[in-house]
């Protein structure tokens, strides 16, 4: 039996297991008990943080929960929500890190390898880590505490969206319904019709569609 299970420890220590990795992990539900009902439990992403001297040779990691619930971002926390960021982290959801949830857990727990945080976006939680860790009080205002559904509507914002649809229609399927979905859910967040902000927009190409000039300075403007 202890063979066995040395045995096992070894196998876990060769694990590749790199910071910056993303990883589909089992957060045991007792972690509530210990560390408090906001944590995260159950089967979810994660990104490694702890160092490359741990991650090879010893059978615990240092992780940071990945949550798809944005509706309030403060400034520990970094947002994944591009689409080159969610690709290369394995993710179809705009999400956020959660720094102020770093946990240590055994290697065993590591389920499934989604991906790897490319070098700009670690880049970003580490500066969150160094919020939360106090490091980095100058990031700290008030200002940064974001919330989605207060945010003021922008048509261009929309509008940027949907040309960038346009573009990708005939070149990445994969890529206009990212966009597509993503057009959907800032409409949402702000409560408005997407297909009436899609309809705003094709009014104003068919109205100005002989005056490129006019056409592209009404739509860079929302109008």
């Amino acid at each position: 039996m202890l063979r066995s299970i040395e045995a096992l420890k070894e196998i876990q220590r060769r694990m590749e297991v790199r910071r910056g990795d993303v990883w589909m992990v089992e957060i045991p539900q007792e972690a509530k008990e210990v560390f408090g009902s906001n944590i995260q439990t159950g089967l979810r992403p994660c990104i490694i943080i702890s160092g490359e001297g741990n991650n090879k040779h010893a059978n615990i990691v240092n992780i940071l929960p990945i949550s798809s619930k944005i509706n309030k971002v403060y400034p520990q926390h970094t947002e994944i929500t591009t689409y080159e960021d969610l690709r290369d982290c394995g993710l179809t959801k705009r999400s956020i890190v959660l720094s102020e949830q770093m946990m240590t857990i055994d290697k065993s727990k590591l389920i499934d390898k989604l991906g790897r945080a490319n070098d700009k976006l670690m880049q970003r939680v580490e500066k969150g880590l160094e919020v939360q860790q106090g490091k980095n009080l100058r990031c700290v205002k008030r200002d940064n505490v974001r919330n989605f559904n207060k945010e003021r509507f922008s048509f261009k914002k929309a509008f940027d969206k949907i040309e960038m649809i346009n573009k990708a229609k005939d070149l990445d399927a994969e890529l206009y319904m990212y966009l597509y979905g993503e057009l959907k859910e800032y409409c949402e967040d702000h409560n408005v019709k997407y297909y009436e902000v899609i309809n705003k927009y094709n009014n104003i190409k068919d109205r100005f569609k002989f005056n490129p000039t006019i056409m592209n300075n009404m739509v860079a403007m929302g109008y």
